[in-house]
């Protein structure tokens, strides 16, 4: 038996996955400004949730993860609300020297700084569940840790 996998739900994408898209692994989404890699990570993401599993979201360029959450709701037409004990949030702090206690499932954490990053996803970890194809965490911009 192979990779277990999901559909995306998102026609063009399962027509280049016929497989379904890797429950398991790691998958880098990479290439040059416009080039969609948004709308192929959010297409994942959707069909991930919609499949019963939960996301943790560390979009490190954002200050506030409303950007996600219109992103989300305009690019893949999901309303990340209606999943909202699947779902949490890692925002970075650069002005902490950790991680802030959570406020529900949003968690501001240094990630620059391994044991932050290690702390942070491990709380994240703890707020959702792991049904479904398990926790998907998606991670954009994650270069600019490389630069700090």
């Amino acid at each position: 038996m192979g990779v277990p996998t999901i559909r995306t739900g998102s026609g063009w994408l399962d027509r280049l996955l016929p497989e379904g898209f890797p429950t398991t692994g790691s998958t880098l989404i990479s290439g040059p400004g416009g080039s969609g890699k948004p709308l192929i990570a959010e297409a994942v993401v959707a069909g991930w949730l919609h499949a019963g599993g939960s996301v943790v979201f560390m979009s490190l360029q954002y200050p506030s993860t409303d950007f996600v959450v219109e992103s989300m709701r305009r690019v893949a037409g999901v309303e990340l609300s209606n999943y909202g004990d699947r779902v949490a949030f890692i925002e970075l702090a650069p002005e902490l020297d950790g991680v802030e206690e959570p406020v529900g499932r949003h968690i501001k954490a240094n990630v620059v700084f391994p044991d932050a990053w290690d702390q942070a996803l491990n709380l994240a970890y703890g707020v959702v569940p792991g049904e479904g194809p398990g926790v998907l965490l998606f991670a954009s911009a994650i270069n600019l840790l490389l630069f700090s």
